[in-house]
């Protein structure tokens, strides 16, 4: 590679990042240093995070929230999440695979620090009573016992990942928001 730039979005890699001799971008998606996470793992989170503020050329945040945390400590840029508008101006048929009926639909990563699975499990019971169901769009990171447990609850699905270009477009005949329900 004649020019290489190492994109890290995990601080679990500030080692590499640190040994690698390459310019890092460090992207923060996620506030990982605020995690649920046993005291040495948090510890280690915190000290990889440390590092890679100090060694990254850049950091890129997703949200103001982070920009206020991390500014405190270097300059970053704030790199707000958008939407492609462009691909949810045509309606699309609704994709077989979310099922008959009302969805309640999340589309993101499956991951115990983002989803309250309990509250997925309830939720999803409380949908089938009502002839409506929970579909759970997104790379899978549960744990196997809670994809188990989720896998087992009436009324949700979990679809798993899908391409970009596979992503569910529109599934309403009004401009999406977040008022539009599935027919």
């Amino acid at each position: 590679m004649d020019d290489p730039l190492l994109w890290v979005n995990d601080p679990g890699w500030a080692h590499l990042a640190d040994s690698a001799g390459w310019p890092v971008l460090y992207d923060i998606t996620d506030d990982w240093t605020a995690a649920d996470r046993p005291a040495r793992e948090h510890a280690r989170i915190l000290a990889n995070e440390r590092l890679l503020l100090q060694i990254a050329r850049s950091v890129v945040v997703c949200s103001s929230a982070l920009a206020r945390s991390r500014d405190r400590l270097r300059t970053v840029e704030l790199i707000p999440n958008a939407v492609d508008t462009q691909r949810y101006v045509q309606p699309q048929p609704r994709p077989e695979d979310l099922g008959p009926g009302r969805t309640a639909l999340y589309v993101g990563t499956l991951h115990e620090d983002r989803l309250d699975v309990q509250l997925c499990r309830r939720l999803g019971e409380q949908l089938d009573g009502q002839g409506a169901s929970l579909v759970l769009l997104g790379p899978n990171a549960l744990s196997r016992e809670n994809t188990e447990l989720l896998q087992r609850s009436r009324g949700v699905r979990i679809l798993g990942s899908r391409a970009h270009d596979q992503m569910l477009k529109r599934t309403c005949g009004t401009p999406m928001r977040s008022s539009c329900r599935t027919r």
